[in-house]
């Protein structure tokens, strides 16, 4: 199982400085890293939050 030797090196870089940015980039779910970075006019309003609404579509049609 050279796996296991694999992730034994691992632990000091869980999260590499590439990926980081792209997450915060990433428009696919921006509420959990920073809520007001999609909304930055208002505070944090899950009753007017659209991003909300989009994914209350998508999981009708799954």
């Amino acid at each position: 199982m050279q796996l296991s030797k694999l992730g034994g090196s691992v632990p000091p870089q869980p999260i590499p400085p590439e990926v980081l940015p792209t997450v915060k980039d990433a428009p696919e779910n921006p509420k959990e890293d920073d809520p007001e970075l999609e909304i930055p006019d208002q505070p944090f309003q899950p009753d007017k939050v659209p991003p909300l609404e989009e994914q209350e579509r998508d999981i009708p049609q799954e």
